[in-house]
């Protein structure tokens, strides 16, 4: 969907496709398939009316998908070289930050925790906007940081338009408006310099404003100064009444009052998408957690989600830098009471935005799917955990080497399929099904894995396939008709999820190969749970389950849905 919607707005100039993220990253990330010429033809999208809260990205990426197959592995190959960047970025920020903060070990430390963590090598390698958002977040921040430590107009500008990038990546960082100010002012009060609090609050306004500048010029001002009572939503929030959850075709709460008189100082589709997330919260979306289904989520689901997905060496790594924190409480000299004040404030820094980022994306229960809205947050604990390795005491220091290469070494034995990592609690990626699903183990990824083993395996034709996601078909029958075995152009592939079955039954289980994904054995419809109790020949990258079943199988062919 990422890239239909960027390859569409290089075209059309028009950023309502996918709204609910800003479009800088797919705007860099598909500039090398505009060069490739695909075959797009959006003129339906580009004169269509939008209905408050329609998702169209999904129906065009598919049709994009199907048209362009050809090209779609080098596309996306292309698309993912541009976030290398980001991915350095934000290693360099780790470096830099903790090496200021508690020196050059600290700086190697928060370098390994962000490189050869699983979640970064698994968003670093996606055309995903959370890799660069956790990256530009640390930017701006540290930015900010620079300017509270110097205020300056030059600073505040840097601050400010480093501000703006962050916005563009991902909306969750809309929540720095509000910390920011909040710690200027925090800062204020514990300062003895107050006659220029006059002059800072100016720059601060300025850093303010010219993030918001910054997401309009990424826009290109569409929509910017409209009228806030003349655009139709479909959110509770912003719709009222007439929100699409509660049956309505959308509304505007504030039209017809003083407020809907206003202009947005923002673009329509920043507005627009933010509001098309709301809705997406508001109604829910099916969840699941340790073996449960749910449309309403759990208030815990990213806690449990850290505890499984994030690997032990670093909660013992952050755990020894917590207790060196609180027990680091005495100083001999004023000068050093002044670096240990300047450190703890320069803490807040990083603590604040990664305890608030949490919060948010735990309070919306309504979509408990994706660990990667987390991602943001991890560099930002990263260089907190890094003091780690200035600790005193050969004891803690062994323990902290320990976890580092446990870190690194568990993060390793599971990639490149970094996607699935679970720890060693969860037990390992093969556990990792019994807890979480969707973007947690189990998007679609291994389709290429399933086609090689396809290839290699042509006696398991004809291929009964229960696929992740809808394109997944055409990828793999495009990579069997190219392959060089020639048996592969033959190798029949069956969609399960197409055949006529009984709706009171589970599908026929007859003799036969079968490929079904990880995440579709446990929906909650239970129509292919009859293959969990089943012996699967083989795994394809921990999200494809391989079974053959023999002609003299005695297996129940229908199972009755309890």
């Amino acid at each position: 969907a990422h890239w239909a919607a960027g390859v569409y707005s290089w075209q059309s100039g028009q950023f309502d496709l996918y709204p609910v993220n800003p479009p800088l990253i797919r705007l860099i990330a598909c500039f090398p398939s505009v060069l490739l010429r695909p075959v797009a033809d959006f003129r339906d999208l580009e004169t269509r009316p939008r209905v408050p809260g329609e998702r169209l990205e999904w129906s065009a990426s598919i049709g994009f998908v199907k048209v362009n197959v050809g090209m779609v592995r080098i596309a996306l190959f292309l698309g993912r070289l541009t976030i290398l960047p980001w991915v350095i970025l934000g290693a360099w920020l780790s470096w830099r930050w903790a090496g200021e903060l508690y020196g050059e070990p600290a700086a190697c430390l928060a370098v390994a925790l962000w490189c050869f963590s699983p979640s970064v090598l698994t968003w670093g390698g996606t055309i995903m906007p959370d890799l660069p958002a956790a990256a530009s977040g640390l930017a701006a921040a540290y930015a900010f940081r620079n300017w509270l430590k110097a205020p300056g107009w030059e600073t505040a500008v840097i601050a400010g338009v480093a501000l703006g990038i962050a916005e563009l990546t991902k909306m969750t960082w809309v929540i720095l408006f509000a910390i920011w100010p909040t710690l200027w002012l925090l800062k204020l009060t514990t300062t003895r310099l107050k006659q220029w609090w006059l002059v800072e609050g100016l720059q601060c306004l300025t850093v303010m404003a010219l993030g918001v500048a910054v997401i309009n010029a990424g826009y290109g001002y569409s929509g910017t100064g409209e009228r806030l009572g003349n655009l139709s939503f479909a959110s509770r929030l912003l719709a009222g009444s007439d929100s699409v959850v509660d049956g309505g075709k959308g509304g505007n709460r504030f039209h017809g009052q003083l407020m809907g008189q206003l202009p947005i100082p923002l673009p329509r589709d920043y507005l627009l998408g933010a509001d098309l997330q709301k809705l997406d919260f508001e109604r829910g979306l099916p969840s699941y957690l340790c073996g449960q289904w749910s449309s309403t989520g759990w208030w815990y689901y990213y806690l449990v989600c850290c505890a499984l997905k994030i690997p032990l060496g670093s909660w013992i790594v952050l755990g020894v830098s917590l207790a060196d924190r609180l027990s680091s409480h005495r100083v001999s000299r004023v000068d050093s009471q002044r670096l240990a004040l300047g450190i703890r404030f320069e803490e807040l820094l990083l603590l604040i935005p990664a305890v608030c980022l949490f919060l948010l994306v735990s309070s919306q229960t309504g979509i408990n799917q994706h660990f990667r809205y987390l991602l943001p947050a991890f560099p930002f604990v990263g260089v907190l955990a890094s003091r780690a390795a200035v600790v005193s005491g050969s004891f803690p220091r062994l323990l902290v080497a320990g976890a580092i290469l446990w870190n690194v070494s568990s993060s390793l034995w599971v990639f490149p399929h970094s996607m699935a990592y679970f720890n060693e609690l969860a037990g390992g990626p093969a556990g990792g099904r019994r807890y979480l699903l969707h973007s947690n183990l189990d998007w679609g990824q291994d389709v290429w894995g399933l086609a090689e083993w396809c290839t290699l395996h042509p006696e398991a034709s004809p291929l009964h396939v229960a696929f992740r996601n809808s394109y997944s078909e055409e990828l793999l029958r495009s990579h069997l008709s190219r392959a060089s075995h020639r048996d592969a152009a033959k190798f029949r592939i069956v969609r399960l999820d197409r055949q006529a079955e009984p709706p009171d039954r589970h599908p026929l289980v007859s003799p036969g190969w079968y490929a079904i994904s990880v995440h579709r054995m446990h929906e909650p419809d239970e129509r292919y749970a009859p293959f969990l109790r089943m012996h699967r020949s083989a795994t394809i990258g921990h999200t494809f389950d391989i079974f053959h079943v023999a002609e003299d199988s005695d297996a129940d062919r229908h199972v009755e849905v309890k």
